[in-house]
């Protein structure tokens, strides 16, 4: 047997960060299904707290949540988060019969400034082959959590040097897509891109390049 009395509800007046001394205050509320004003909702914090935990910019997430003094029906929700590098760096070197002596290197950061905007640059040469990318996405492009991103890229190709033909290869490129979650881990993006293409012809360049070019 169960005996149920009906109390007042409690109502949330405030919501209140700690510990975010890079991430700006509103990266971390554009996370919250608790809202300020509304009904306290346990399920709502715990899961806003998931949320917070799932950016990847904190190596810990904690809630508490205080009564108001002098109320008996509001609470303050108190999220107290501690950060940790959200960026990376990286150097490669390698070799191919191919493309020889290969060289990389690239940087990322997830939290771009505290603003939770993801920012990555990547470099890659060999004597054959050189390329360069550049991306970006803001995840919050919405107030309703439309992502939009986009990325661009160049890379030369000297096939001359790699014994194929006498040809340069130069390749263009920019991508630009839009996401929105369908449910509260689940994106579904859409893209456009284009690149453009364009062969220089070398000194000993074939008759059968040369046709390709001119059509």
């Amino acid at each position: 047997t169960f005996y149920v009395e009906p109390s007042k509800r409690a109502y949330v007046r405030r919501i209140n960060f700690k510990g975010n001394v890079s991430t700006r205050d509103d990266v971390l509320r554009q996370e919250m299904t608790q809202m300020e004003g509304g009904v306290a909702s346990s399920d709502r914090i715990e899961f806003s707290k998931t949320q917070l935990d799932r950016l990847g910019f904190f190596k810990r997430v904690d809630v508490d949540t205080v009564p108001v003094p002098g109320t008996d029906d509001q609470v303050d929700v108190n999220y107290s988060v501690e950060e940790q590098p959200t960026g990376s760096l990286s150097a490669s070197v390698g070799y191919s019969q191919s493309a020889g002596v290969i060289l990389g290197g690239s940087v990322s950061e997830n939290n771009f400034f505290g603003t939770g905007k993801r920012v990555s640059f990547g470099v890659n040469v060999s004597d054959y082959i050189k390329s360069a990318n550049l991306s970006y996405t803001n995840p919050y492009y919405t107030v309703d959590g439309v992502s939009r991103g986009f990325s661009v890229f160049a890379r030369q190709t000297d096939y001359k040097g790699q014994d194929i033909a006498s040809y340069l290869l130069d390749e263009y490129g920019g991508r630009l897509t839009f996401g929105y979650s369908i449910d509260s881990i689940t994106p579904l993006n859409f893209g456009t891109g284009i690149t453009s293409s364009k062969i220089k012809e070398g000194i000993y360049t074939s008759q059968e390049v040369r046709d390709f070019v001119a059509e």
